[in-house]
């Protein structure tokens, strides 16, 4: 039980923000997140990351999305486990418009403006993408698939170059 594997570490260091804690319940101060020295430590809010907490999804339109694709939204875990998957911005000028959605929507808390991502990877010998959004509070944010289908050319030349850069 250490920070490597608790759903709240985060690691920024490409940011050059270093490793942190993203539990509210750590942060010296509001809107601050708790800094790491290593990823070794642990604390009494630590809290098991598993894909099983990652991800959610509506069960109605993962229905639909297997009868128009064939392929259920549980299948995203195939993807994140590819060791080549590659992930990007659906649309780097497009961000999800949350300000006329009615009451009854739930919002997300801190996160006004999700952007929409993609996961590309191997399901089954055949490149698949992955289409979703965040929801959640900061360290406890799952990303919401909202579509799962086959990739289109563009998605697969993406992907076969990013696996042969890793090669």
């Amino acid at each position: 039980m250490n920070c490597y594997s608790c759903q709240y570490f985060a690691d920024f260091s490409d940011l050059n923000l270093g490793l942190r804690c993203m539990n509210k319940k750590n942060s010296p101060i509001v809107g601050d997140f708790k800094a790491l020295e290593n990823g070794d430590s642990s604390c009494d809010h630590y809290s098991p990351y598993s894909l099983d907490n990652r991800f959610e999804w509506d069960e109605n339109k993962n229905l639909k999305n297997q009868q128009k694709h064939h392929i259920g939204f549980e299948r995203i875990k195939d993807i994140i486990n590819d060791k080549y998957m590659f992930q990007m911005v659906e649309k780097t000028n497009k961000w999800e418009d949350v300000s006329n959605l009615p009451d009854d929507v739930e919002r997300n808390e801190g996160n006004t403006d999700p952007i929409r991502g993609k996961y590309i990877g191997f399901i089954d010998n055949n490149i698949y993408t992955a289409i979703y959004t965040f929801r959640g509070a900061v360290g406890e944010m799952r990303a919401r698939v909202i579509s799962l289908r086959r990739a289109d050319k563009n998605e697969i030349k993406t992907y076969e170059h990013f696996k042969k850069s890793k090669k």
